[in-house]
C-alpha cells in the first residue's frame, strides 16, 4: 500500500480511471484524452497544482488532483481538489492522501482556505462526508446541478 507524488509514467492511467469514475458519475462531461493530460502534466509540473497516486501491488487504484489558488476577492490563496478518484474496495487510501493535500497546502502561508467537494454524485450514502468531517473538514454548502443525465 503506498501513496505518493504522480510522475509523468502515471497520467495515462490516472486518465483510464478517472474516465471510468465519470462514466458513473452525475457529470456530463466527456473526457477528451488531450485536455486530460495536459491539465495532468501541469500538476507534474506546475507547483500550484499536486497530484498523488494511490498504488495497490504495483496497480494504480486512485489518484488526488489538487490546486492552490488566490481567491479572486484577495491575496489570500484556497486549496481544493479537482478530482478525487478511488477504485471501489480501495478506500484505506482516502485518508492518507487527504491527509498529503493538508501538509502541502499548509506549506503555503497564503493558503488560508483548504477545501474538498464531492460534486460527482457518488456519495449516496455520505460515507466521503463523514469520512472528511472525520478528518477536521466541515460542511459549508453544496453543490446544485440541473441533471440532464
Amino acid at each position: 500500500m503506498s501513496v505518493r507524488v504522480a510522475s509523468f509514467n502515471d497520467v495515462t492511467a490516472c486518465i483510464t480511471l478517472g474516465a471510468k469514475t465519470l462514466s458513473r458519475s452525475k457529470v456530463n462531461g466527456s473526457v477528451c484524452e488531450m485536455s486530460a493530460r495536459r491539465v495532468l502534466l501541469r500538476a507534474i509540473n506546475d507547483k500550484s497544482f499536486n497530484l498523488w497516486i494511490a498504488e495497490h501491488e504495483g496497480v494504480i487504484v486512485g489518484f488526488l488532483l489538487a490546486i492552490k489558488e488566490q481567491h479572486w476577492f484577495s491575496k489570500d490563496k484556497y486549496a481544493t481538489d479537482i478530482c478525487f478518484v478511488l477504485n471501489d474496495g480501495h478506500g484505506n487510501y482516502a485518508a492518507s492522501m487527504i491527509k498529503r493535500f493538508i501538509k502541502w497546502a499548509k506549506e503555503d502561508p497564503k493558503v488560508t482556505d483548504i477545501m474538498l467537494g464531492i460534486s460527482s454524485g457518488l456519495d449516496q450514502d455520505g460515507r466521503t462526508g463523514r469520512m472528511y468531517q472525520n478528518l477536521g473538514f466541515t460542511p459549508v454548502g453544496g453543490i446544485y446541478s440541473l441533471l440532464e443525465k
